[in-house]
């Protein structure tokens, strides 16, 4: 049987399962409690109001301690694995893990967005956390006061605040914020439906995906994250629908998956094509690298995000708002591994 006890004297092990190191876990498991005790406050496991009986974890659960809970969801994210086998390691039937994975999801998102490490879902949300200044203060494990989380049926639409940075030395001259974006897939099942197999089909994975679009900044911390749309729409299309915009003076690099995309008052980095039957100069190959090699941030963010197999891999869940979910999910876990590496990096600056 898979326990906290036994995974956490094995940080390798812990990490491996979860995608967390040891300290990065025990700073979630704070946050996380308290989102699941304000749940379980109003609701029952099955979904159902909660009328008199407080919810008590008994001894012989599954998941009798608050480590264990978060242990479940991230092996579950992170492995992605079929409910029978998760219900074999945690000693539960499939019936009870898929219960169990709702609720919990549904508790690690709201955690996550009660902290504002989700990113934001909408060009107004975005607009209102890039003028909102940042902070580093300790995440706040109080009961949350605001509604509850849905966990029977997840929905994409979460409060969206201010992502926890860390402040950065002030400068004479301030250099101009800079942003980068993205399209990334995530494989689905071979639809059944012909419209829908032509519709999820993208030409650039051969396959059949789905897509977001993504806005991070110089540190690496996701800032948007776009709806979740079929694989056969272009990059540029799901930027225009999104209809987001960045302070004036900020620098966005592009790739050419955004071709004649433009934002006013922002300055567009994009590698320039070759052009047919012809060369590029040494200059402009040259400039090709440089904006390269700061456009290559958020593949490696990309990357780190697809960790979690449940991204990586062909998720199962046909439900759309699940699906949308779960993506949202990863970011902010990507978003909180980032905001606790500039906590660490700030204070060790501020101790020498």
């Amino acid at each position: 049987m898979c326990k906290y006890r036994s995974i956490i004297e094995n940080p390798e092990k812990l990490r491996s399962m979860t995608g967390l190191t040891v300290e990065e876990f025990h700073a979630l498991v704070p946050i996380f409690h308290a989102a699941f005790e304000a749940y379980m406050k109003r609701r029952t496991i099955d979904g159902r109001v909660r009328y008199c009986r407080r919810y008590v974890s008994y001894a012989n659960s599954p998941l009798p301690t608050t480590e264990d809970k978060l242990l479940f969801i991230l092996t579950y994210l992170k492995q992605n694995p079929t409910q029978v086998m998760h219900g074999h390691l945690f000693q539960m039937s499939q019936s009870n893990v898929s219960k169990w994975v709702h609720l919990l999801h549904g508790a690690l998102n709201y955690a996550l967005s009660q902290q504002s490490l989700l990113p934001a879902r909408t060009a107004d949300d975005l607009a209102r956390r890039l003028q909102e200044e940042p902070s580093c203060e300790e995440p706040s494990c109080e009961e949350p006061s605001c509604e509850e989380p849905s966990c029977e049926e997840p929905s994409c639409e979460e409060p969206s605040c201010e992502e926890p940075s860390c402040e950065e030395p002030s400068h004479a001259t301030k250099a101009p914020p800079l942003f980068i974006h993205d399209g990334v897939e995530r494989p689905i099942r071979r639809p059944s439906d012909k419209v829908d197999r032509e519709l999820y089909y993208s030409g650039k994975k051969k396959r059949h995906t789905l897509k977001n679009v993504l806005i991070i900044d110089e540190f690496g911390s996701i800032h948007f994250l776009s709806d979740t749309y079929e694989g056969r729409v272009h990059d540029k299309c799901i930027a225009d629908e999104a209809g987001y915009t960045l302070p004036n003076a900020s620098i966005l690099y592009q790739d050419a998956g955004f071709q004649g995309f433009t934002l006013p008052g922002v300055q567009i980095m994009q590698p320039k094509k070759k052009p047919r039957n012809g060369t590029l100069t040494p200059q402009e190959k040259e400039e090709n690298r440089r904006i390269s090699s700061v456009r290559v941030r958020i593949e490696h963010v990309i990357g780190d995000i697809k960790r979690y197999r449940i991204i990586h891999d062909i998720i199962r869940f046909s439900c759309s708002e699940f699906r949308d979910m779960v993506m949202e999910t990863c970011c902010g876990l990507h978003n909180f591994r980032i905001w606790l590496k500039r906590k660490k990096q700030s204070k060790n600056q501020n101790e020498s």
